[in-house]
């Protein structure tokens, strides 16, 4: 059947615009009932199903085509135009909006109430400004029935009489660069990569609340905003998400670094994104996905979250990239105070950590993951002495000798003990016993080590040195005892073991002999710094003493001679020795009583005396 008299079809009218302008004509009470007489399902025209819209464009004679392409299709729940994803709450029902510029130019032909046509860029939320009259789309009505609803025509028709003084009052308002492109969109035409990717009603929803944080900060009153603040939002946002993930990333990053740090205010995406993140977490919208992911990856890495963690509903991260005091006390069961100080003691936090609190202060996980571990099993100074039992004195000894090591040392950061990683202790004393000999008494030469030390004029330290490096034959350890103290040696073994030779450093006891003279001699020669000397320390009792380089005593020897010595080289008797060099005016070469023996020097010496 067609329908005479009919109506055109104008440019992106909607099927339900065009069905109501058609009730109108021909005096039907609704849209509905008119759909209801010429056998058209009002809904499934509404739906854009294809039967539906067939029906109507072979009731009106019309090509299917312009129909079909300005019809919002709902199937399985979900709404599309011309392919593009969109949701219930990016369409307008119950607000009807127009350009009163385009019904103006509708009503040139004729004045009559059914010559006014919706277009289908006016039913969609996110499009508040006309592209073909650069003005502000104007509310003139609102359906506050349910049968009411996408009954344009007779919605409008009210609103006739006045359209031309609605023109003239409409707001100049070139569209948005966000409503170009979802127009763009629309009509088959490619944008930002990033924002293509995502359904049309996603990218429009995801550049206003971007741009509403940005805008009008992170609590933007989003229930109360009017569509130029949104479209002012929308504007802002399309900026940032056209640059993609950087664009996004970077504003988020801009939320996070300008939000104050202290003691009191809380942390944390909602705390950094506001609106922006509780709209994420309550909308079940499809295709924000991506946006979602961006915000999900800028958390694991400024965040101390965990893989248990979940954000959104997914996981975070899969494995730790941030602690904070607070989840790495949680973690080790320390206590915060002690943690933060052991941290702070071996470079773990920022310098400038005293005026956050715990859950401010972040640190790298897989750096800090050694440092925890040992922070997990440490004792203090005190309680390492205990545990080793090797009392303070020893314990402070084998600790400045590297023996053990503490992680963490005191002094810094308010650290008032050392503290040591009993796993640490517990493999110097496997090493310390591990070839000890349990016996359940002992005697001199056996002993402990200090007793060793004390009896073979060393340091403790060399004996442990030598039990671990395995130089001593026979090591013991007292049965029923555990630790340092409990180590037994033989004295006689270790006073072989470190006692060596003087070498070059010759004591003086060595030098008064090779000068064949008295202590008081070598003691004059080498205060009058005639003899070099040196202080060293003794390897027979690792005591300091005056020693000569034998080097240095050749040299002397090869430049000067006792009077005893050069008579004896040339049999002479020291006293005609002597009446001979005066006899030639040969002077001592050291005076009395600067040096109390008599010298001369070699080169002095006659070649035929």
């Amino acid at each position: 059947m067609t329908l005479f008299p009919s109506l055109s079809h104008r440019a992106d009218e909607t099927p339900t615009s065009l069905v109501s302008r058609l009730a109108l004509l021909h005096r039907a009470q609704t849209a509905r009932t008119f759909c209801l007489d010429m056998d058209i399902g009002f809904q499934a025209l509404v739906d854009g199903e294809a039967e539906a819209l067939h029906r109507l464009a072979s009731l009106a004679n019309l090509s299917i085509g312009p129909i079909s392409d300005a019809a919002i299709v709902r199937k399985d729940g979900e709404f599309s135009l011309r392919g593009q994803g969109l949701i219930k709450p990016t369409l307008r029902r119950a607000r009807v909006v127009v350009c009163p510029c385009c019904l103006a130019n509708d009503l040139r032909e004729d004045r009559k109430p059914w010559m006014v046509s919706g277009r289908v860029s006016w039913s969609l939320d996110p499009i508040r400004t006309c592209r073909h009259h650069r003005v502000a789309l104007t509310q003139v009505a609102n359906a506050d029935t349910p049968g009411a609803l996408h009954d344009f025509a007779r919605l409008v028709a009210p609103t006739i009489e006045r359209i031309d003084w609605l023109g003239d009052q409409a707001v100049e308002l070139s569209p948005s660069p966000l409503e170009e492109y979802l127009l763009d969109r629309l009509d088959g035409h490619n944008g930002p990569a990033w924002l293509d990717n995502l359904p049309w009603h996603a990218a429009a929803k995801a550049c206003e609340m971007v741009g509403a944080v940005v805008t009008f900060g992170r609590k933007a009153p989003i229930k109360t905003m009017t569509d130029e603040h949104w479209r002012e939002a929308g504007e802002a946002g399309f900026e940032i998400a056209a640059n993609g993930v950087a664009g996004i990333r970077a504003c988020l990053d801009q939320l996070r670094s300008t939000y104050p740090e202290s003691r009191t205010d809380p942390s944390g995406p909602q705390a950094w994104f506001g609106r922006l993140h509780n709209w994420l977490a309550a909308t079940n919208a499809p295709g924000l996905d991506p946006l979602r992911d961006i915000v999900v990856d800028m958390v694991g890495e400024s965040c101390p979250v965990s893989p248990e963690d979940r954000l959104y509903g997914r996981q975070i991260v899969e494995r730790r990239r941030l602690h904070s005091i607070r989840t790495a006390a949680l973690e080790t069961r320390l206590h915060p105070k002690r943690l933060r100080r052991i941290l702070a003691a071996c470079g773990k936090i920022r310098t400038d950590h005293g005026g956050l609190s715990d859950d401010r202060v972040l640190f790298s996980a897989p750096d800090a993951e050694e440092t925890l571990l040992k922070a997990k099993h440490a004792i203090s100074g005190r309680e390492a002495e205990t545990y080793i039992n090797a009392g303070r004195v020893h314990t402070k000894l084998l600790t400045s000798e590297g023996l053990i090591r503490p992680f963490a040392n005191p002094g810094s950061e308010g650290l008032r003990d050392a503290a040591y990683d009993i796993r640490d202790l517990d493999a110097f004393l496997a090493c310390l016993t591990a070839r000890a000999e349990i016996v359940t008494g002992h005697a001199k030469p056996i002993c402990r080590i200090p007793e060793a030390a004390k009896g073979s004029n060393c340091s403790a330290a060399e004996i442990v040195r030598a039990i671990l490096g395995g130089d001593l034959k026979w090591v013991g350890q007292i049965s029923g005892e555990a630790g340092y103290l409990s180590i037994l040696v033989d004295v006689s073994e270790v006073r072989k073991l470190v006692r060596g030779e003087h070498g070059n450093s010759l004591p003086l006891y060595v030098v008064q002999s090779s000068l064949k003279t008295t202590f008081a001699v070598v003691d004059s020669l080498i205060r009058s710094g005639i003899l070099p000397s040196q202080r060293a320390i003794s390897p027979m009792n690792r005591c300091p003493y005056t020693a000569v380089q034998s080097q240095d005593l050749a040299a002397f020897r090869e430049r000067y001679g006792s009077l005893n010595e050069l008579a004896a080289e040339r049999r002479m008797h020291f006293i005609r020795f002597k009446k001979e060099m005066t006899a030639r005016g040969i002077e001592p070469a050291f005076g009395k009583p600067t040096i109390p023996a008599t010298f001369y020097r070699r080169a002095d010496i006659p070649s035929s005396l």
